[in-house]
Protein backbone atom coordinates (compact mmCIF):
# COMPACT_ATOMS: atom_id res chain seq x y z
CA UNK A 1 0.00 0.00 0.00
CA UNK A 2 2.83 2.33 1.15
CA UNK A 3 4.59 1.92 -2.26
CA UNK A 4 1.25 2.45 -4.33
CA UNK A 5 0.71 5.80 -2.45
CA UNK A 6 4.16 6.75 -3.38
CA UNK A 7 3.86 5.91 -7.33
CA UNK A 8 0.60 8.04 -7.08
CA UNK A 9 2.18 11.25 -5.51
CA UNK A 10 4.90 10.71 -8.19
CA UNK A 11 2.46 10.87 -10.45
CA UNK A 12 0.32 13.54 -9.68
CA UNK A 13 3.94 15.62 -9.08
CA UNK A 14 4.52 14.89 -12.93
CA UNK A 15 1.38 15.91 -14.19
CA UNK A 16 1.76 19.47 -12.24
CA UNK A 17 5.44 19.98 -13.56
CA UNK A 18 3.89 18.99 -17.14
CA UNK A 19 1.33 21.79 -16.33
CA UNK A 20 3.29 24.35 -15.65
CA UNK A 21 5.69 23.64 -18.71
CA UNK A 22 2.94 23.78 -20.76
CA UNK A 23 1.92 26.88 -19.12
CA UNK A 24 5.49 28.68 -19.27
CA UNK A 25 5.73 27.43 -22.57
CA UNK A 26 1.90 29.83 -23.94
CA UNK A 27 3.50 32.44 -21.59
CA UNK A 28 6.75 32.44 -23.56
CA UNK A 29 5.02 32.64 -26.95
CA UNK A 30 3.04 35.59 -26.20
CA UNK A 31 5.41 37.79 -25.08
CA UNK A 32 7.88 36.89 -28.22
CA UNK A 33 4.52 37.21 -30.60
CA UNK A 34 4.01 40.96 -28.46
CA UNK A 35 7.65 41.64 -28.74
CA UNK A 36 7.04 41.41 -33.13
CA UNK A 37 3.12 42.59 -33.20
CA UNK A 38 2.91 45.56 -30.38
CA UNK A 39 5.86 47.67 -32.01
CA UNK A 40 3.19 48.49 -35.18
CA UNK A 41 0.45 49.96 -32.66
CA UNK A 42 3.09 52.19 -30.36
CA UNK A 43 2.43 56.23 -31.33
CA UNK A 44 4.40 58.31 -29.91
CA UNK A 45 2.95 61.92 -29.08
CA UNK A 46 4.24 65.50 -29.66
CA UNK A 47 5.24 65.27 -26.26
CA UNK A 48 6.53 62.00 -25.55
CA UNK A 49 4.07 60.11 -24.35
CA UNK A 50 3.53 56.77 -25.73
CA UNK A 51 0.08 54.64 -26.06
CA UNK A 52 -1.11 51.62 -27.98
CA UNK A 53 -3.34 52.62 -31.36
CA UNK A 54 -4.84 49.22 -31.62
CA UNK A 55 -7.69 49.50 -34.52
CA UNK A 56 -10.68 47.64 -32.41
CA UNK A 57 -9.75 49.32 -29.56
CA UNK A 58 -9.27 52.64 -30.89
CA UNK A 59 -11.96 53.46 -33.23
CA UNK A 60 -12.06 57.46 -33.17
CA UNK A 61 -8.34 57.17 -34.47
CA UNK A 62 -9.46 55.86 -37.62
CA UNK A 63 -8.80 57.86 -40.81
CA UNK A 64 -10.22 56.97 -44.43
CA UNK A 65 -8.45 55.98 -46.76
CA UNK A 66 -7.14 58.72 -49.92
CA UNK A 67 -9.60 57.07 -52.88
CA UNK A 68 -7.51 55.16 -55.18
CA UNK A 69 -7.80 56.31 -58.74
CA UNK A 70 -11.42 55.20 -60.50
CA UNK A 71 -12.71 54.10 -57.01
CA UNK A 72 -16.36 55.89 -56.60
CA UNK A 73 -15.95 59.66 -54.87
CA UNK A 74 -17.01 59.85 -51.67
CA UNK A 75 -20.32 61.86 -51.15
CA UNK A 76 -18.76 64.37 -48.29
CA UNK A 77 -21.16 62.97 -45.39
CA UNK A 78 -19.81 64.34 -42.61
CA UNK A 79 -21.55 63.41 -39.32
CA UNK A 80 -22.70 66.03 -36.58
CA UNK A 81 -19.82 64.80 -34.76
CA UNK A 82 -17.15 63.41 -36.28
CA UNK A 83 -15.52 60.51 -34.89
CA UNK A 84 -11.63 61.91 -33.99
CA UNK A 85 -13.35 65.45 -33.13
CA UNK A 86 -14.07 65.92 -29.24
CA UNK A 87 -16.44 67.81 -28.78
CA UNK A 88 -15.44 71.45 -26.94
CA UNK A 89 -17.19 72.03 -23.70
CA UNK A 90 -19.34 75.67 -24.39
CA UNK A 91 -17.47 78.74 -22.84
CA UNK A 92 -20.67 80.59 -20.77
CA UNK A 93 -21.05 83.58 -22.61
CA UNK A 94 -23.35 86.99 -23.52
CA UNK A 95 -26.11 85.76 -25.94
CA UNK A 96 -24.71 86.12 -29.23
CA UNK A 97 -25.59 88.84 -31.42
CA UNK A 98 -28.12 87.72 -34.31
CA UNK A 99 -26.72 86.53 -37.72
CA UNK A 100 -26.04 89.57 -40.51
CA UNK A 101 -28.53 91.62 -39.19
CA UNK A 102 -26.84 95.10 -39.58
CA UNK A 103 -23.47 96.32 -41.20
CA UNK A 104 -20.31 96.51 -39.01
CA UNK A 105 -17.29 98.33 -38.89
CA UNK A 106 -14.57 96.33 -38.16
CA UNK A 107 -10.78 96.07 -37.87
CA UNK A 108 -8.77 93.28 -38.42
CA UNK A 109 -6.46 91.90 -36.01
CA UNK A 110 -3.24 89.37 -37.19
CA UNK A 111 -2.17 86.25 -35.01
CA UNK A 112 0.31 87.62 -33.56
CA UNK A 113 -1.67 90.07 -31.22
CA UNK A 114 -3.32 87.43 -30.16
CA UNK A 115 -0.43 85.82 -28.86
CA UNK A 116 0.82 88.42 -26.00
CA UNK A 117 -1.24 89.74 -23.20
CA UNK A 118 -1.28 92.84 -24.07
CA UNK A 119 -0.96 93.10 -27.75
CA UNK A 120 -4.55 93.56 -28.37
CA UNK A 121 -5.18 96.04 -26.12
CA UNK A 122 -5.23 99.01 -28.51
CA UNK A 123 -7.76 97.68 -30.90
CA UNK A 124 -9.87 96.71 -28.11
CA UNK A 125 -9.99 99.70 -26.55
CA UNK A 126 -10.79 101.37 -29.90
CA UNK A 127 -13.71 98.82 -30.60
CA UNK A 128 -14.81 98.88 -27.21
CA UNK A 129 -15.19 102.83 -26.98
CA UNK A 130 -18.45 103.17 -28.83
CA UNK A 131 -16.86 105.18 -31.92
CA UNK A 132 -16.63 104.19 -35.01
CA UNK A 133 -15.45 100.91 -34.69
CA UNK A 134 -17.36 98.28 -33.10
CA UNK A 135 -16.18 94.95 -34.42
CA UNK A 136 -12.95 92.95 -34.05
CA UNK A 137 -11.98 90.44 -36.75
CA UNK A 138 -9.15 88.21 -35.27
CA UNK A 139 -7.18 85.68 -36.94
CA UNK A 140 -7.54 82.78 -35.25
CA UNK A 141 -5.84 80.01 -38.04
CA UNK A 142 -3.13 81.84 -40.47
CA UNK A 143 -2.26 80.68 -43.89
CA UNK A 144 0.88 79.21 -42.01
CA UNK A 145 -1.35 76.67 -40.34
CA UNK A 146 -0.37 77.77 -36.59
CA UNK A 147 -3.91 78.26 -34.68
CA UNK A 148 -4.41 81.47 -31.91
CA UNK A 149 -6.48 78.86 -29.76
CA UNK A 150 -5.71 75.66 -27.95
CA UNK A 151 -7.16 72.45 -30.16
CA UNK A 152 -7.85 69.25 -29.16
CA UNK A 153 -7.79 68.13 -32.33
CA UNK A 154 -5.42 65.04 -34.01
CA UNK A 155 -3.92 66.88 -36.87
CA UNK A 156 -3.09 70.00 -35.30
CA UNK A 157 -1.66 68.24 -32.46
CA UNK A 158 0.74 66.11 -34.90
CA UNK A 159 1.50 68.83 -36.63
CA UNK A 160 2.36 71.45 -33.28
CA UNK A 161 -0.05 74.04 -35.24
CA UNK A 162 -2.10 74.46 -32.01
CA UNK A 163 -1.71 77.22 -29.11
CA UNK A 164 -0.05 76.03 -26.24
CA UNK A 165 -2.36 78.52 -23.96
CA UNK A 166 -6.22 79.59 -23.58
CA UNK A 167 -5.30 83.32 -24.26
CA UNK A 168 -7.18 83.79 -27.40
CA UNK A 169 -10.64 82.42 -25.51
CA UNK A 170 -9.63 84.91 -22.57
CA UNK A 171 -9.71 87.79 -25.47
CA UNK A 172 -12.89 86.60 -27.06
CA UNK A 173 -14.49 86.28 -23.29
CA UNK A 174 -13.37 90.25 -22.15
CA UNK A 175 -14.37 91.42 -25.89
CA UNK A 176 -17.96 90.51 -25.65
CA UNK A 177 -18.06 91.26 -22.09
CA UNK A 178 -17.37 94.54 -23.14
CA UNK A 179 -20.27 94.54 -25.90
CA UNK A 180 -17.80 93.96 -29.26
CA UNK A 181 -18.76 91.73 -32.14
CA UNK A 182 -16.09 89.31 -32.97
CA UNK A 183 -15.55 87.84 -35.88
CA UNK A 184 -13.20 84.47 -36.16
CA UNK A 185 -10.99 84.36 -39.43
CA UNK A 186 -9.55 80.85 -40.51
CA UNK A 187 -7.48 80.63 -43.47
CA UNK A 188 -9.23 77.71 -44.25
CA UNK A 189 -7.66 76.01 -47.26
CA UNK A 190 -4.00 77.81 -47.40
CA UNK A 191 -1.99 75.94 -44.96
CA UNK A 192 1.48 75.47 -45.07
CA UNK A 193 2.18 73.23 -41.85
CA UNK A 194 -0.82 70.23 -41.61
CA UNK A 195 -0.13 69.20 -45.37
CA UNK A 196 3.49 68.55 -44.47
CA UNK A 197 2.98 66.53 -41.37
CA UNK A 198 -0.29 64.57 -43.00
CA UNK A 199 0.36 63.58 -46.36
CA UNK A 200 -2.96 62.09 -46.92
CA UNK A 201 -4.61 65.62 -47.05
CA UNK A 202 -2.40 68.21 -49.12
CA UNK A 203 -2.98 68.81 -52.65
CA UNK A 204 -0.28 66.95 -54.33
CA UNK A 205 2.22 67.32 -57.73
CA UNK A 206 1.93 65.16 -60.18
CA UNK A 207 5.14 63.88 -58.45
CA UNK A 208 2.89 63.09 -55.63
CA UNK A 209 4.48 65.15 -53.04
CA UNK A 210 2.69 68.03 -51.45
CA UNK A 211 2.24 71.13 -53.88
CA UNK A 212 3.76 74.44 -53.44
CA UNK A 213 2.20 78.09 -54.55
CA UNK A 214 3.85 80.50 -55.68
CA UNK A 215 4.46 81.59 -51.93
CA UNK A 216 6.05 78.16 -51.60
CA UNK A 217 3.39 77.54 -49.39
CA UNK A 218 1.36 73.87 -48.86
CA UNK A 219 -2.31 73.65 -49.86
CA UNK A 220 -5.21 71.48 -47.72
CA UNK A 221 -6.96 69.43 -50.48
CA UNK A 222 -10.64 70.76 -50.69
CA UNK A 223 -11.57 67.24 -52.33
CA UNK A 224 -10.09 64.81 -49.23
CA UNK A 225 -12.56 63.71 -46.44
CA UNK A 226 -9.95 64.02 -43.48
CA UNK A 227 -8.61 67.44 -45.02
CA UNK A 228 -12.74 68.48 -44.32
CA UNK A 229 -13.07 66.66 -41.65
CA UNK A 230 -9.97 68.59 -39.75
CA UNK A 231 -11.57 71.78 -40.83
CA UNK A 232 -14.81 71.13 -39.57
CA UNK A 233 -13.53 70.52 -36.42
CA UNK A 234 -11.87 73.43 -35.73
CA UNK A 235 -15.29 75.40 -37.01
CA UNK A 236 -17.04 73.44 -34.39
CA UNK A 237 -14.26 74.62 -32.04
CA UNK A 238 -14.15 78.07 -32.32
CA UNK A 239 -17.84 78.27 -32.37
CA UNK A 240 -17.36 76.78 -28.52
CA UNK A 241 -15.15 79.94 -28.06
CA UNK A 242 -18.23 82.23 -28.16
CA UNK A 243 -17.61 84.16 -31.36
CA UNK A 244 -20.59 85.69 -33.13
CA UNK A 245 -19.16 85.24 -36.31
CA UNK A 246 -16.41 82.78 -38.00
CA UNK A 247 -15.52 84.33 -41.46
CA UNK A 248 -14.05 81.60 -44.14
CA UNK A 249 -10.81 83.21 -46.09
CA UNK A 250 -8.67 81.23 -48.29
CA UNK A 251 -11.78 79.82 -49.33
CA UNK A 252 -10.48 78.15 -52.72
CA UNK A 253 -8.62 75.91 -54.70
CA UNK A 254 -5.39 77.14 -55.09
CA UNK A 255 -5.33 79.67 -58.33
CA UNK A 256 -1.74 80.82 -58.40
CA UNK A 257 1.38 79.38 -59.34
CA UNK A 258 2.21 76.17 -61.43
CA UNK A 259 -1.20 74.97 -61.88
CA UNK A 260 -0.53 72.24 -64.44
CA UNK A 261 1.80 70.55 -61.89
CA UNK A 262 -1.17 69.81 -59.81
CA UNK A 263 -3.07 66.30 -59.20
CA UNK A 264 -6.36 65.73 -57.92
CA UNK A 265 -6.30 62.15 -59.07
CA UNK A 266 -9.48 60.64 -59.16
CA UNK A 267 -11.34 64.00 -58.25
CA UNK A 268 -10.15 65.75 -61.60
CA UNK A 269 -13.70 65.55 -63.18
CA UNK A 270 -15.38 66.49 -60.27
CA UNK A 271 -16.38 70.64 -60.54
CA UNK A 272 -14.43 72.29 -57.88
CA UNK A 273 -17.33 74.42 -56.88
CA UNK A 274 -19.08 71.34 -56.31
CA UNK A 275 -16.48 70.57 -53.12
CA UNK A 276 -16.56 73.80 -52.35
CA UNK A 277 -20.33 74.45 -51.95
CA UNK A 278 -20.52 71.11 -50.18
CA UNK A 279 -18.46 71.86 -47.73
CA UNK A 280 -19.86 75.20 -46.95
CA UNK A 281 -23.58 73.78 -46.67
CA UNK A 282 -21.78 71.24 -43.90
CA UNK A 283 -20.12 74.56 -41.85
CA UNK A 284 -23.25 75.76 -41.74
CA UNK A 285 -25.04 72.62 -40.50
CA UNK A 286 -22.42 72.72 -37.96
CA UNK A 287 -23.40 76.07 -36.96
CA UNK A 288 -27.01 75.98 -37.37
CA UNK A 289 -28.61 75.58 -33.43
CA UNK A 290 -25.32 77.94 -32.05
CA UNK A 291 -26.84 81.22 -33.77
CA UNK A 292 -23.05 81.77 -35.04
CA UNK A 293 -22.84 83.40 -38.51
CA UNK A 294 -20.91 81.92 -41.27
CA UNK A 295 -19.12 84.19 -43.87
CA UNK A 296 -16.55 83.75 -46.81
CA UNK A 297 -14.09 85.77 -48.31
CA UNK A 298 -14.35 86.31 -52.00
CA UNK A 299 -11.70 85.71 -54.31
CA UNK A 300 -10.99 89.07 -56.60
CA UNK A 301 -12.65 87.36 -59.72
CA UNK A 302 -15.32 85.84 -57.75
CA UNK A 303 -16.65 89.40 -56.49
CA UNK A 304 -15.92 91.67 -60.01
CA UNK A 305 -17.47 88.79 -62.27
CA UNK A 306 -19.53 86.73 -60.25
CA UNK A 307 -17.12 83.20 -60.57
CA UNK A 308 -13.71 82.23 -60.41
CA UNK A 309 -13.67 78.83 -62.39
CA UNK A 310 -9.86 78.16 -61.34
CA UNK A 311 -10.70 78.75 -57.27
CA UNK A 312 -14.15 77.03 -57.65
CA UNK A 313 -16.42 79.67 -56.29
CA UNK A 314 -19.64 80.52 -57.97
CA UNK A 315 -21.05 84.23 -56.22
CA UNK A 316 -24.75 82.95 -56.18
CA UNK A 317 -24.30 79.96 -54.94
CA UNK A 318 -21.87 81.64 -52.02
CA UNK A 319 -24.28 84.32 -51.31
CA UNK A 320 -27.33 81.90 -50.87
CA UNK A 321 -24.93 80.10 -47.90
CA UNK A 322 -23.21 82.48 -46.38
CA UNK A 323 -24.31 85.69 -43.69
CA UNK A 324 -22.28 87.74 -45.00
CA UNK A 325 -19.93 88.35 -48.15
CA UNK A 326 -16.14 90.06 -47.75
CA UNK A 327 -14.97 91.19 -50.50
CA UNK A 328 -11.79 93.30 -51.10
CA UNK A 329 -12.11 97.07 -52.16
CA UNK A 330 -9.11 99.35 -53.85
CA UNK A 331 -7.76 102.25 -52.15
CA UNK A 332 -9.23 104.61 -54.41
CA UNK A 333 -10.67 108.09 -54.31
CA UNK A 334 -13.22 107.41 -57.08
CA UNK A 335 -16.15 104.42 -56.87
CA UNK A 336 -14.95 103.52 -60.52
CA UNK A 337 -13.20 100.03 -58.83
CA UNK A 338 -15.50 99.17 -56.74
CA UNK A 339 -18.34 99.08 -58.96
CA UNK A 340 -18.26 96.18 -60.44
CA UNK A 341 -17.92 94.36 -57.15
CA UNK A 342 -21.18 96.05 -56.08
CA UNK A 343 -23.10 95.15 -59.15
CA UNK A 344 -21.83 91.50 -58.86
CA UNK A 345 -23.27 91.12 -55.39
CA UNK A 346 -26.53 93.24 -56.19
CA UNK A 347 -27.31 90.88 -58.85
CA UNK A 348 -27.86 88.01 -55.81
CA UNK A 349 -28.72 90.14 -53.18
CA UNK A 350 -32.13 92.03 -52.48
CA UNK A 351 -31.09 95.55 -52.43
CA UNK A 352 -32.77 96.08 -48.52
CA UNK A 353 -30.40 93.32 -47.53
CA UNK A 354 -27.54 94.32 -48.90
CA UNK A 355 -25.73 96.69 -46.27
CA UNK A 356 -25.43 93.93 -44.19
CA UNK A 357 -24.62 90.98 -46.74
CA UNK A 358 -21.42 92.88 -48.52
CA UNK A 359 -18.53 94.08 -46.74
CA UNK A 360 -15.89 95.69 -48.14
CA UNK A 361 -12.39 95.24 -47.53
CA UNK A 362 -9.41 97.80 -47.29
CA UNK A 363 -5.86 97.18 -46.86
CA UNK A 364 -4.45 100.34 -45.37
CA UNK A 365 -1.11 101.20 -44.47
CA UNK A 366 0.40 102.05 -41.54
CA UNK A 367 0.07 105.76 -41.10
CA UNK A 368 -2.54 105.98 -43.71
CA UNK A 369 -4.04 109.90 -43.19
CA UNK A 370 -7.89 109.29 -42.24
CA UNK A 371 -9.00 111.97 -44.36
CA UNK A 372 -7.47 109.50 -47.36
CA UNK A 373 -9.03 106.35 -45.34
CA UNK A 374 -12.90 108.13 -45.29
CA UNK A 375 -12.71 108.92 -49.72
CA UNK A 376 -12.14 105.28 -50.19
CA UNK A 377 -14.88 104.20 -47.56
CA UNK A 378 -17.06 106.25 -49.36
CA UNK A 379 -15.99 105.14 -52.73
CA UNK A 380 -16.12 101.38 -51.65
CA UNK A 381 -19.74 101.66 -50.86
CA UNK A 382 -20.14 103.95 -47.43
CA UNK A 383 -22.84 105.94 -49.49
CA UNK A 384 -24.93 102.71 -49.81
CA UNK A 385 -25.01 102.33 -46.00
CA UNK A 386 -22.45 99.47 -46.58
CA UNK A 387 -19.90 98.00 -43.36
CA UNK A 388 -16.30 97.74 -43.60
CA UNK A 389 -12.93 96.00 -42.52
CA UNK A 390 -10.28 97.57 -42.59
CA UNK A 391 -6.62 95.21 -42.74
CA UNK A 392 -3.29 96.22 -41.48
CA UNK A 393 -0.42 93.28 -41.51
CA UNK A 394 0.68 95.07 -38.14
CA UNK A 395 -2.85 95.69 -36.61
CA UNK A 396 -1.87 99.54 -37.02
CA UNK A 397 -5.17 101.88 -37.63
CA UNK A 398 -5.99 105.40 -38.35
CA UNK A 399 -9.49 104.93 -37.66
CA UNK A 400 -11.65 107.98 -39.38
Amino acid sequence: MESRSRYRGRRRRRKGVTALVAVSVVLALGVIAGLLVLPNYLVYTPDGRVYLDIPFLNRWRGEPLPTPSGAALPAWAVPDTPPDTPTPTPTPTPTPTPRAERPFRALYAPIALLQTEDGLDALRAQAAAGGPVDALVLELKAESGLLAFRSSLPFAIQARVSAETDLAAAHIRALRREGVYVVAALSVFKDASVPQQEQSVGVKHVSGVNWLDNTRSRWLDPYKEPARTYLLGLITEVAGLGVDEILLNRFTFPARGSLSAISYGAYESVPRSDALESFAREAADRLASSHVALSVMLEDETAQTGEDPLGGQRLAALAAIFDRLYAAAPLTDTGASFAPILAAVSAVTPADRLPAKLVPVLTVPEGLPPETLRISLDAAGGREGLGWLLVNAEGAYAVP
